[in-house]
């Protein structure tokens, strides 16, 4: 019994250690850190100090409406983009980081094409 509870935490700090090394920022990723890290290219629909809301293309040929967080960790100082680059009707492709509760962080942002 014991032996199974000290496996399980030995797994479990492994996991969290593997995703608290995960830098989104940089496509492409570590391919353990797919869960964690995604990307979206998009028409940026509106932003507020502390969201972005693109218009995602969909496989399908559609757009799909989603919403990150934006936060002071957000777009670093080498980002191609800064928040001041980032307008409404503009075409971005952004990396973001899973959180446990479901939000998705930017952590960088790039001029899309719009082909």
């Amino acid at each position: 019994m014991r032996i199974t509870g000290l496996l399980s935490f030995v797994l479990a700090t492994s996991l969290l250690a593997a995703a608290a090394n995960c830098d989104c920022t940089i496509f492409p990723w570590k391919k353990e850190c797919d869960k964690e890290c995604g990307i979206a290219s998009g028409k940026v629909k509106a932003i507020t100090d502390d969201k972005l809301v693109l218009n995602v293309q969909k496989q399908n040929g559609g757009t799909q409406e989603e919403t990150f967080v934006l936060n002071d960790k957000s777009l670093s100082p080498t980002a191609s983009m800064t928040r001041s680059d980032l307008t409404k009707n503009s075409h971005i492709t952004i990396t973001y980081q899973k959180q446990d509760d479901g939000t998705k962080v930017v952590k960088a942002a790039g001029a899309a094409s719009t082909n």
